[in-house]
């Protein structure tokens, strides 16, 4: 059943025309706290849907935040957004949305892992590595239609 599900979620790779990341927003700010041992506890967001000012551009925006809390302290706070664009040729919504919130998310999640991890050693801080996601794992909610 489950593989059935998965098998409905993809879009022919055919009608993908072209892919562009973009880098919306960095942030990143000490918060001064002492060495210690602080538990990694990232927030990870997306939106999807069709993108008003071009005919057949749809994206995916994913976030992780890193933020010092009362409940869980934390040595930084880090915000990196980034958008995926995709031109599909096509017409069903519903099968693009579907590839957007599954293979979407599976093509933009490496290159935001990736500049967690490069910008935490760059700023001589121990890397972050943030581990896979389940693409199914997100609500649909998020939509941004």
């Amino acid at each position: 059943m489950q593989q059935e599900i998965m098998e409905d979620m993809y879009i022919t790779m055919a009608t993908i025309k072209k892919m562009t990341i973009i880098t919306n927003e960095i942030s990143l700010t000490s918060n001064n706290l002492p060495d210690g041992n602080f538990q990694v506890k990232p927030y990870i967001t997306r939106r999807f849907g069709k993108v008003q000012e071009k005919e057949n551009e749809y994206g995916v925006e994913m976030q992780v935040a890193f933020k010092d809390e009362p409940e869980n302290r934390f040595p930084i706070n880090l915000t990196i957004r980034i958008t995926g664009l995709f031109e599909i040729e096509g017409d069903d919504v519903e099968e693009i949305n579907n590839f957007l919130k599954v293979q979407g998310v599976q093509m933009v999640f490496p290159y935001l892992r990736s500049m967690v991890s490069n910008i935490t050693s760059s700023a001589l801080l121990p890397s972050i590595m943030l581990p896979i996601i389940n693409p199914f794992d997100f609500k649909d909610e998020e939509k941004d239609d």
